[in-house]
């Protein structure tokens, strides 16, 4: 889970850099889109207040055939003008929508992967809570018994059946084994605290996902809708994982059961 975080945070990165990239990218293109606008209004405006003289016009103004055809070449190098002028102004302006559009898909991107490194910081800290207060409770038994070990040396008989007890009650879930207050799920929270801290975690690296950390073939094979758990509302979500928990005949399959003391 660590190195999905890691992997996460470091796309999350890649995505506001050329986020950047394409921010600076479309403002240069607006400002051509800007600029060849301008343009094409001053040539619209020099037309307006020019006058564009029609082929009947030019043909009887000429004087004799050799300026009959400047006229003509003059009024074909006009049109191409303004026909370049319009045509760069298209072009510029396509240029920008695309810009956005390319801008908008990252700032989607980016809101899915900052919420996914979310989720998964979250689920994190939920399972580093669990260690630090099994831990404690290990070291506190672990005193109680070297305390009981340089007091009771001469009944080496009770020492023994104290340490069994203390043994026991390491093997039993620790103390934060209830589920935070409101919320209730369909196997054992310690389970669920080790596998995803309580979160609808997204797919790690085996594709598991979800509350329950299910992975594809066993969301499908055990009636899940859809390609993957994390896709499913709660609800679905705790109807599937009661399936494979079977009253605990299931534990199995999830390694963390094994991690927590709870094998059937």
């Amino acid at each position: 889970m660590q190195a999905q975080l890691a992997a996460d945070r470091e796309r999350l990165a890649e995505l506001a850099d050329q986020t950047a990239i394409e921010r600076r990218v479309s403002a240069r293109l607006h400002a051509k889109y800007d600029v060849q606008r301008a343009a094409l209004g001053r040539w619209l405006v020099s037309v307006y207040e020019a006058g564009r003289p029609d082929i009947v016009t030019v043909v009887f103004d000429a004087h004799g055939f050799s300026d009959l055809l400047e006229r003509l070449d003059f009024l074909r190098r006009l049109s191409e003008a303004g026909a370049n002028v319009t045509d760069a102004t298209l072009a510029a302006r396509n240029a920008a929508t695309r810009a956005l559009v390319r801008l908008h898909d990252l700032s989607v991107a980016q809101t899915r992967a900052t919420d996914a490194a979310a989720a998964e910081q979250a689920a994190l800290q939920s399972i580093g809570q669990a260690l630090a207060g099994r831990q404690a409770a290990l070291s506190r038994a672990r005193a109680i018994e070297l305390q009981q070990l340089s007091e009771t040396r001469s009944d080496r008989a009770r020492l023994e059946g104290e340490l069994q007890s203390q043994l026991a009650a390491l093997a039993a879930p620790p103390e934060t084994s209830a589920a935070p207050s409101g919320e209730s799920f369909a196997i054992p929270w310690p389970i669920v605290q080790c596998e995803s801290g309580g979160q609808n975690l997204p797919p790690n690296s085996a594709g598991a996902s979800g509350y329950y950390q299910i992975l594809p073939s066993t969301w499908q094979g055990f009636g899940g809708t859809g390609p993957a758990a994390y896709l499913a509302p709660k609800s679905e979500q705790d109807a599937v994982a009661a399936r494979i928990w079977d009253g605990g005949a299931g534990a199995r399959n999830w390694v963390c059961a094994a991690l927590v003391g709870i094998t059937s």
